[in-house]
């Protein structure tokens, strides 16, 4: 299975990123009653980036953004032209 697919998270791994998330904040706030535990702010934390990172890349596809795409270094390229380069480098 391919982890990236057109430049975003692939379906199956959008919705895991989501469920284990969302399992992570449930699963601390339920087990770990102290508030104090760091532990609990920990789980928290790393289950709410979870979530946030499958959510974000799930509304990206329905947008048809691509987060994970290189295509910046050609627009960066672009702005240069072939006659620049060469006398830059002599």
């Amino acid at each position: 299975m391919k982890l990236l697919q057109e430049g975003n998270l692939a379906q199956p791994l959008r919705d895991l990123c989501i469920v284990l998330g969302l399992a992570l904040i449930w699963g601390s706030a339920f087990f770990i009653k102290d508030l104090a535990n760091p532990l609990l702010w920990i789980c928290v934390s790393i289950g709410t980036l979870l979530g946030g990172v499958g959510g974000a890349c799930h509304l990206a596809s329905k947008a048809g953004i691509k987060p994970f795409d290189n295509s910046y270094k050609k627009a960066r390229d672009s702005y240069t032209a072939k006659d620049d380069r060469q006398e830059w480098r002599e």
